[in-house]
């Protein structure tokens, strides 16, 4: 009886553990650190499991200004990498972290907006894998 209440503890603070590691500030700020000169707008937490597989959030951008979405995930879960595309306000793919032809996956993505209006972040795991995660929204003012 012991042993799987021990068992039952250790299930339990495990999870706590891996899913309390993508809403820590000490993950927060490693993964700010790849906003460089941005200025942080927002950041968006992502949690899948076997029922949520894909999220998405919606930003407004503003014409003339650069915008930055840090990827990081929490690989607590699983090794899978976080897959994240952003759409303009017609849902049409704008960039995306993974180039499919080459398995190449990057931290983050750069997007100089020509348009003012909502644009859509989605992001999911690798073969709809459980995890969390969190990517950082960052802008600057550029000069046209």
């Amino acid at each position: 009886m012991k042993k799987q209440f021990y068992i039952f503890f250790l299930l339990l603070f495990t999870a706590f553990v891996s899913n309390a590691q993508c809403e820590s500030d000490a993950f927060l700020d490693n993964c700010a650190e790849m906003l460089d000169d941005y200025t942080y707008v927002k950041v968006f937490n992502v949690n899948t499991d076997k029922k949520i597989t894909k999220v998405e959030y919606s930003s407004v951008f503003s014409k003339d200004h650069q915008y930055i979405l840090a990827i990081c995930g929490g690989n607590q879960k699983s090794q899978k990498r976080m897959i994240v595309n952003l759409y303009d306000r017609n849902k049409v793919l704008i960039s995306s972290s993974y180039y499919k032809p080459k398995d190449l996956f990057v931290p983050k993505i750069g997007y100089k907006c020509a348009a003012t209006g909502v644009y859509y972040i989605e992001a999911y795991f690798e073969d709809n894998a459980e995890n969390c995660g969190i990517i950082i929204l960052g802008f600057k003012k550029v000069t046209p």
